[in-house]
């Protein structure tokens, strides 16, 4: 930014220097002209706008040159026909530490963060929903552009409890209660479905009710997709307590007082994904990256369009040296020119 300021003050700098150089060789052409008056040739003079609009010119094309070393002409894929509701799992299983991002083992609540952190340059143009769910859920962001709002949401507490097992079907059934309040603006509402399964002793999601719930969905909105994200192992792994350092002990299970356990449960996660006729992602030890890749890909399979922008991506700043030359061949051009 600062080097932007500086590349235009630079070239004004250029300009008003061969202004000031055009002036004062006007002023002295017309002391001249007088010694000429009654001659057949007067002196050739050019007024001092050209010398300023020259100037000015070649500045703006130096400093323009400068910006522009080391960059490239990019696309940009847009998605203005989509509404993103994103249905965030962060009950107490989401602590455990069973997924990746890059070499490093995270907790699968530190994996979706990581990965929605990535909606805004992920899915631009769209607008994009938040609902975090455990034993409730909650419209944490209505439908959004704003990438701010988005990242600040994503850094505080979702105020929910983290509770043992999760509710599946409540997120669905918040979002048919807000589509039918206020239906989506856009053609082609898509649902990101990011939980473990939700299984944990004495709780089991029913797959009925949930395929039901997305039904209902579809009745609102026959363009709708769905696309289900599959965390943890699938080997059991117990819950550092609170989400914190596993030495600070783990979570108990209330009936027998021994650690609590928990894997990826795929049945429900698979059933939300075949009734949609939409895509079920297992991301297993996959990067937040690699996803998101999966998810362009089911966007495209569900025939929703893409617009594609071409962008210029800065490179590294060029030579100052270059806007020094920018002024000198100002003043010089400037010079010749009257």
């Amino acid at each position: 930014m600062l080097s932007d300021v500086l590349g235009i003050l630079l070239s004004f700098v250029a300009g008003l220097g061969a202004t000031w150089v055009a002036v004062r060789h006007e002023r002295k052409g017309e002391s001249a002209q007088k010694s000429y008056l009654g001659t057949a040739i007067p002196p050739l003079r050019r007024p001092w706008w050209e010398a300023l609009l020259a100037g000015l010119i070649v500045g703006f094309m130096c400093w323009t040159g400068w910006q522009l070393q080391g960059g490239s002409l990019q696309t940009r894929v847009l998605w203005p026909t989509v509404e993103l509701w994103v249905l965030w799992d962060v009950s107490l299983s989401m602590h455990a530490v069973d997924s990746y991002v890059g070499q490093t083992k995270v907790s699968r609540l530190q994996w979706t963060q990581d990965f929605l952190s990535k909606v805004p340059e992920e899915v631009p143009g769209a607008h994009w929903a938040l609902v975090p769910f455990a034993g409730e859920s909650a419209l944490a962001i209505e439908p959004t552009e704003d990438a701010e709002e988005w990242r600040y949401y994503l850094e505080q507490p979702t105020g929910l409890a983290p509770e043992p097992g999760s509710d599946l079907e409540a997120p669905l059934v918040l979002v048919k209660n807000a589509w039918k309040k206020h239906p989506p603006s856009r053609d082609h509402p898509v649902i990101l479905f990011l939980s473990d399964g939700g299984k944990e002793p004495g709780i089991e999601p029913s797959e009925t009710r949930l395929q039901a719930s997305v039904r209902d969905l579809m009745a609102l909105k026959p363009k709708m997709s769905l696309i289900s994200l599959a965390l943890g192992a699938s080997t059991p792994v117990p819950i550092p307590r609170e989400g914190q350092d596993p030495r600070r002990g783990w979570e108990t299970n209330p009936m027998t007082g021994q650690p609590l356990y928990t894997a990826l449960w795929l049945p429900p996660l698979r059933a939300l994904a075949e009734v949609s006729q939409g895509k079920l992602v297992v991301v297993g030890s996959e990067s937040p990256s690699q996803v998101w890749q999966s998810v362009h890909q089911a966007l495209d399979q569900a025939g929703i369009p893409r617009k594609v922008q071409w962008v210029w991506s800065k490179g590294q700043e060029g030579d100052p040296r270059i806007l020094l030359w920018a002024v000198l061949a100002t003043m010089i051009l400037a010079i010749l020119w009257v």
